[in-house]
């Protein structure tokens, strides 16, 4: 392998490694958006702005949760061809 080869296999496996750890924190985080909505007091008019109810924002992060996690499975399974050659965006 040549340096330039070596030095991109680095760089794609600190993106790589990268983008997986945003996954996970943003995986982590749904919990805390779920207890927020719980506690939310569904009768509780806002002034200024609408807001979704507890049960469709509690939809909407189950939504959430399924599409990170698909995100997730589909980088895990193509993890060898995201390390192995350099990202464009």
């Amino acid at each position: 392998m040549t340096p330039t080869v070596l030095v991109s296999n680095a760089t794609a496996k600190r993106h790589y490694a990268t983008m997986i750890t945003c996954l996970q924190v943003v995986l982590d985080q749904i919990p805390v958006i779920e207890k927020l909505c719980k506690k939310m007091d569904p009768k509780l008019k806002a002034r200024g702005f609408t807001m979704l109810p507890p049960d469709e924002l509690l939809k909407l992060a189950a939504t959430m949760r399924r599409k990170v996690a698909d995100i997730t499975d589909a980088a895990k399974k193509y993890e060898t061809e995201l390390i192995s050659r350099d990202w464009t965006v």
